[in-house]
């Protein structure tokens, strides 16, 4: 009985942290083979917005893959400017406050802490499907 109340809190939180946690699809999971380089995309961007990079990530927004690059323009502003992986074009850019950046960074450290979350039950889900391996063994 004890094991089978531990099994339904591991179900319901198991249930919960899917709820709250970003659904990924498998084309989320990793981008196609056919992406530019992230040499190509910062080309692209710096020969549109001169400057220094600050960072580049490949990432996927809005159902497509993006490179995502923050530099350091002339005018000494942060410029987010997401270029499409597959066709290279510019397809957003915007001068980023420091308020934008706080909120990216707050959604960053939520979307890790639910990932952290998954992972940590999973884990616990396994030790306590082993355990009753082992007890049923016994």
């Amino acid at each position: 009985m004890k094991n089978f109340a531990m099994i339904l809190r591991v179900g319901a939180l198991l249930f919960l942290i899917s709820m709250i946690s970003p659904t990924y699809s498998k084309a989320e999971s990793s981008p196609p083979v056919n992406v530019i380089s992230k040499e190509k995309a910062q080309g692209i961007a710096l020969k549109v917005y001169a400057g220094k990079i600050k960072e580049s990530d490949l990432e996927f927004e809005n159902n497509a893959w993006i490179y995502s690059l923050e530099i350091i323009g002339k005018d000494k502003k942060v410029h987010e400017i997401n270029v499409d992986a597959l066709t290279g074009n510019i397809v957003d850019s915007k001068i980023e406050t420091s308020a934008m950046e706080a909120k990216e960074q707050k959604e960053d450290l939520a979307v890790a802490k639910t990932a952290k979350l998954k992972e940590l039950s999973e884990e616990k889900n396994e030790e306590n499907e082993s355990a009753e391996r082992k007890e049923e063994k016994e």
